[in-house]
């Protein structure tokens, strides 16, 4: 019967499929595709937007049927209303549809009807955004607008929220209203966010450059999404609490010591479980900056140890050997060779905080064994870390006063052109970096390494700043805050969404 079909129909019985969740008549699907691709020039706007909102319900990844709908699309864009310009957008990126041109061109028509969304329309468009890395910026600054003009008449429902300050995040958005967006946004919805939204907001203000010390509003969330993982509201272990870390180290809540404690069950609870080093590693990269001596933190770390230790170590990156052992090294003075005791933690829900059958020995061996571990790959892998991961990673050895000839050895031999005279890698070493390698190097009696210009800098630097020089006197870990730096940035655990792509209204998109 669908030979005899016309666009209208193929909308209609794919909606009805989509709307019923009935995916598995591979033969009628086909058939479909073939039928919308063939029909796409003919079809009507509507047509086409619900066929493409329904293709993506059904995950039907057509190519041909995807491009000739998009392209119909992008052909009549200014016809489009604000209804079926938020499903095609959103469709064609749950799709995986990335022509640039095409959200260009649809993200200009979404602007003019910027004035007739509400919150709904505005998230799909959003998320469409985010996924696929194009920032908008005339249709974000309108949107931004128009969510302030609804807000000033009514809350809009905590279950937009996240979607909406979500794809912000993402795409790292500045605005000038941003802050009164997300007030108006956030703050009578704290109490109301479903547990993983308010995870997905603390992980959005944090994108966007929120910090507590100056955002009542992010301190409170954060306050109350630690009491959530403190009441065991998360099936534990949950990722969403590694995720909760990384972004309260990102929002700098480092005085926020109670609510550090609060997930610090559910966090232990997680790095058992959890089978990416990446994680492990950008989880407690943060927690070496909370203020004070917490009692949690060195049994912590220990479960992290063993967590990183119990990796295969193929799928160790650079960065996370240079974060974990900054980590490391940051808590070197803190002992937690002890067995686990669990009653450190707040409450997780979780069985395996019992108590490791191991005594203090084997605990302190399974450390300095990671550590050497760590420091092997490191001696193998030099030519594939970047200037920040080599900081990182001597810092944490001079922290450790752990001093490895083969790192020392494989970093020598990097930084052998990194003096000037091979521009290409003198580019990536500029000044704060050489400062912190030399300071690194001092420390660990291996000045050798590096260029002596280095460490004439170096000293000229602190003597600006009536510091003493470098030298093994003095603590391992007093040089660590002297240098400001994106070096020194808590770690996103994951970063599935695009590179943002820079877009003006009047210009094409381009490639970042």
């Amino acid at each position: 019967l669908l030979h005899d079909a016309d666009g209208q129909h193929i909308s209609l019985i794919l909606n009805a499929f989509s709307s019923a969740k009935v995916f598995h008549h591979e033969t009628l699907l086909a058939c479909l595709s073939r039928e919308t691709a063939a029909w796409a020039p003919h079809n009507s706007l509507r047509n086409t937007a619900v066929i493409l909102n329904a293709m993506a319900r059904l995950n039907m990844r057509d190519r041909e049927a995807l491009d000739s709908s998009c392209l119909r699309l992008q052909s009549e864009a200014k016809n489009l209303n604000h209804i079926d310009c938020a499903m095609a957008l959103n469709a064609a990126a749950r799709l995986g549809y990335r022509e640039l041109q095409f959200y260009s061109v649809l993200g200009d028509a979404a602007v003019q009807h910027c004035s007739r969304m509400n919150e709904h329309n505005i998230s799909m468009i959003l998320w469409a955004f985010g996924a696929v890395g194009v920032r908008h910026q005339t249709l974000i600054g309108e949107f931004i607008d128009q969510l302030l003009r609804i807000s000033s008449s009514r809350v809009i429902h905590a279950n937009y929220v996240a979607s909406i300050l979500g794809p912000l995040g993402n795409l790292r958005v500045e605005h000038s209203r941003m802050k009164l967006l997300v007030d108006v946004l956030v703050k009578p919805n704290i109490e109301k966010f479903e547990p993983v939204d308010a995870i997905l907001v603390c992980t959005a203000l944090s994108r966007l450059g929120f910090r507590v010390s100056q955002s009542p509003v992010a301190s409170q969330l954060l306050t109350h999404a630690g009491r959530l993982v403190a009441t065991n509201v998360f099936a534990s272990p949950s990722h969403h609490i590694l995720h909760l870390a990384v972004a309260a180290g990102l929002l700098e809540a480092f005085t926020m010591t109670a609510f550090w404690s609060d997930i610090s069950g559910g966090l232990a609870a997680t790095l058992r479980s959890t089978v990416s080093s990446a994680e492990i590693a950008n989880a407690v990269l943060p927690l070496v900056r909370v203020v004070g001596t917490p009692v949690w933190r060195a049994p912590l770390f220990q479960v992290a140890v063993t967590a990183m230790a119990a990796q295969d170590q193929s799928q160790w990156t650079p960065r996370d050997v240079a974060n974990f052992t900054f980590a490391l090294g940051k808590i070197s003075g803190e002992h937690g060779e002890d067995p686990v005791d669990p009653s450190v933690f707040r409450a997780s829900g979780d069985n395996s905080a019992a108590p490791q059958k191991r005594n203090a020995e084997a605990g302190g061996h399974s450390r300095r064994q990671l550590i050497r571990d760590l420091c092997e790959f490191a001696t193998r892998e030099m030519d594939c870390f970047n200037p920040c991961d080599i900081v990182r990673l001597l810092q944490g050895l001079a922290c450790l006063d752990y001093r490895h000839e083969g790192v020392l050895a494989s970093v020598s031999r990097r930084l052998q052109h990194a003096d000037g005279s091979s521009p290409t890698e003198a580019e990536g070493f500029p000044f704060h970096v050489q400062r912190a390698i030399a300071e690194a190097l001092l420390k660990l009696g291996a000045s050798h390494a590096c260029s002596r210009d280095w460490i004439d800098g170096l000293r000229s630097h602190q003597a600006a700043l009536g510091h003493k020089g470098g030298g093994k006197e003095g603590g391992a870990g007093e040089f660590l805050s002297g240098v400001s730096s994106s070096c020194f940035r808590v770690e996103e655990v994951s970063s599935s969404s695009a590179p943002p792509v820079y877009h003006q209204r009047t210009h094409a998109v381009s490639r970042r």
